[in-house]
């Protein structure tokens, strides 16, 4: 679902470290050396690689988005709900339970409506464009073609994620993953394991971005919820899922992402811990 909704939304570094034993050993390979975390600019970057028209292509819609035009067409006083569906891929997937499910779903409400207690941390110099955003989630109640559902599906896979692919296994079903609900109507999320090697925790697509088939948010299992059964210690917050969703909503890194050593735009984005 990718609707330019620009705000002044605090997005949150999550870090990681791998401590649980829950989880298959190919997750657990890289054990204290997750160093990437957020593999939001790899997958802009392969697709820059794959499709080297999109590389303009983004660099306007760039452009558009701080000049500010945007931003006054699209303000709204109003809550704006967005229905989400989360893919469980794992070899368990009852693994992750609706409880858990739901959990992550309060904390992205609660840190989008700028409620949780930690949202005063922030550096001074942001404080006065700090803001309540009206952005809130909730759980689909129907599939694509009419179903009542929890707007949870879970397939048993040992397939994983891989940001570094085209085609990232996860989010196809011919590939042992879960394809994309409708994105015109959903957020999807994918919960499952990392195996690109490189430590990640989670990544999202841009708007106006890549494909609909891969629309949407992975989230590592383990930094997904804060069941300690799964969740690594440390990063059971539930940031990861909040820090990509404010890419999926169109917000870059507080450095800009653009090579700059921090003096480039950074086009109204920011972080409550500095990062």
């Amino acid at each position: 679902m990718k609707k330019i909704i620009l705000t002044f939304i605090s997005v949150i570094v999550a870090t990681i470290t791998f401590s649980q034993n829950h989880l298959p050993d190919s997750q657990l390979k890289n054990k204290g050396n997750a160093t990437t975390r957020c593999g939001t600019m790899i997958r802009v970057e392969q697709m820059f690689e794959s499709d080297p028209a999109s590389r303009t292509r983004s660099q306007q819609s760039s452009k558009i988005i701080s000049e500010g035009a945007v931003v006054n067409n699209y303000r709204t006083n109003a809550i704006i709900t967005i229905p989400v569906v989360v893919h469980i891929v794992l070899p368990n997937p009852y693994f992750v339970t609706d409880a858990d499910v739901q959990w992550q779903i309060d904390k992205l409400n609660l840190d989008y409506s700028g409620l949780n207690p930690d949202s005063t941390n922030i550096p001074p110099e942001f404080q006065a464009v700090r803001a309540h955003s009206q952005i809130r989630f909730a759980l689909a109640r129907r599939t694509p073609t009419g179903v009542l559902t929890n707007g949870i599906e879970r397939i048993k896979s040992s397939v994983g994620s891989n940001v570094s692919k085209t085609i990232d296994p996860i989010k196809r079903t011919a590939q042992g993953g879960a394809d994309v609900w409708d994105p015109n109507s959903s957020l999807n999320f994918w919960v499952g394991i990392d195996q690109s090697g490189s430590g990640i925790l989670g990544y999202a697509q841009f708007p106006s971005s890549g494909t609909a088939a891969d629309d949407g948010v992975f989230i590592n299992a383990i930094s997904w919820g804060n069941n300690p059964c799964y969740t690594a210690t440390g990063y059971n917050l539930g940031r990861t899922a909040v820090h990509e969703v404010g890419h999926y909503l169109g917000l870059i890194h507080i450095w800009g992402d653009d090579g700059s050593a921090c003096t480039g735009a950074d086009f109204k984005c920011m972080s409550t811990d500095g990062s």
